[in-house]
């Protein structure tokens, strides 16, 4: 798939202008492939709490990161460079964020948790934990997070909810696990 003079333009009206609407034409166009890589991460990382619509919303960003730093004096024809890079850009950020989680989960995974637990992304938490006087270190957003994973609520329905993006809330949550594993020895 050679780049047409189209999507040429689409790539030059983004860098210049930062057109949305070029933006979302590419993008458009290139939904098969983005899709493909989605479903392909979701099934080689399976074992994780990685949504598929996270995976996509990742590898959108890297889409648009490539279209901005897209050289056509290069020789590369727009295709291959952005199939071979999206899959090493999305790759690397996945591997560090199962990575990064897994650190912390699997500590959770082989401990024996009383009644009453619910389960939160693989980890199992006593329902009376998240009570304020238990967890003075937790603030507000961490708590009101834990409690809407509690909840059923996915990650990107959290991160709507509370206008938080989805970087942003991994690391919020994963502080407040981290504060929970050292406040309580039982877990």
């Amino acid at each position: 798939m050679s780049l047409s003079v189209n999507q040429l333009e689409l790539v030059q009206n983004i860098q210049k202008n930062r057109c949305v609407k070029s933006y979302k034409k590419l993008l458009y166009d290139y939904e098969p492939l983005i899709m493909s890589l989605s479903i392909n991460f979701k099934q080689k990382y399976r074992q994780t709490p990685v949504e598929i619509e996270d995976i996509k919303n990742v590898i959108s960003f890297h889409f648009y990161k490539l279209i901005i730093e897209y050289d056509n004096s290069r020789k590369k024809e727009f295709p291959s460079y952005i199939k071979e890079f999206l899959y090493y850009r999305t790759s690397t950020w996945i591997k560090h964020y199962v990575t990064l989680n897994h650190q912390v989960m699997n500590f959770y995974d082989e401990k024996i948790v009383h009644e009453k637990t619910q389960h939160i992304d693989k980890i199992n938490i006593n329902s009376d934990i998240l009570e304020p006087n238990n967890t003075p270190s937790l603030n507000w957003k961490e708590v009101k997070i834990i409690n809407l994973i509690k909840e059923g609520y996915s990650m990107k329905e959290i991160s709507i909810k509370m206008n938080i993006n989805l970087k942003t809330l991994y690391a919020i949550k994963n502080r407040a696990i981290n504060k929970i594993k050292d406040n309580f020895d039982y877990l």
